[in-house]
């Protein structure tokens, strides 16, 4: 309940106050280079780079197929990585995605987490299914979804990341079959089910959505053209 209601708060700010989008510089470790739990995902993404693998071969060795999106030029220069703590517990977090900001427009396409050491496969992006960064204050992010099963059901879900696993803080559904005059919903599960979800009555929804895209955050994403396994 607390975090819903520092969400809500955070929410009207930006509405409020229009901030701008903001891009925020970070310094990496370089894997390479530096001990750490991702060796194997990242020796997985550079494999897949480098032969460009097909979308079923990204699929079936999870990991998001919109890296062959990037496979014209230099895939090794278009793909990159970000290490980046995302839940302020002082452990970076590994997130792949394009190296150019016009080419993702933000896109997050993996996520990995090792809050205990292990490493957790947080989130895969897919064309339906897309994921985006916001940087809330220091050592705090948070994470968009903005998902699509038709053209008359989509959904805008807000995530905290909390050891290694996505919680829900917020989420606006469209569901024009169920409701084609009022089809908004404020929602606190992510089951796409709209019968116990709370109708939209004040037009908050797409506000709330547009707040959040004015603000979605970009990483400099280093090549893995620089990855030396």
């Amino acid at each position: 309940m607390k975090k819903r209601l520092v969400l809500l708060l955070m929410t009207v700010a930006m509405i409020i106050s229009g901030c701008q989008n903001k891009e925020k510089e970070t310094e990496m470790a370089d894997p390479s280079t530096t001990e750490h739990p991702y060796k194997e995902q990242m020796e997985l993404v550079y494999q897949a780079l480098s032969e460009e693998w097909s979308v079923d071969k990204c699929f079936e060795n999870e990991i998001s197929s919109l890296i062959t999106n990037h496979y014209d030029g230099n895939a090794l220069k278009n793909v990159g990585y970000a290490l980046e703590d995302l839940d302020g517990d002082g452990k970076e977090e590994l997130l792949i995605s394009a190296v150019s900001k016009d080419s993702s427009d933000g896109m997050l396409y993996d996520v990995y987490s090792a809050p205990d050491g292990k490493v957790v496969h947080v989130l895969s992006g897919h064309d339906r299914n897309r994921y985006y960064l916001q940087w809330l204050e220091e050592g705090a992010y948070m994470i968009a979804n903005e998902a699509s099963n038709s053209a008359f059901n989509s959904a805008w879900y807000y995530y905290s990341l909390t050891a290694g696993q996505l919680e829900l803080m917020q989420g606006v559904v469209y569901n024009a079959e169920a409701d084609e005059n009022n089809p908004w919903f404020l929602t606190y599960d992510e089951d796409w089910d709209v019968s116990n979800d709370t109708h939209d009555v004040d037009g908050m929804a797409e506000s709330i959505i547009e707040a959040y895209m004015r603000n979605y955050t970009t990483l400099e994403y280093i090549p893995f053209s620089d990855y030396d396994i």
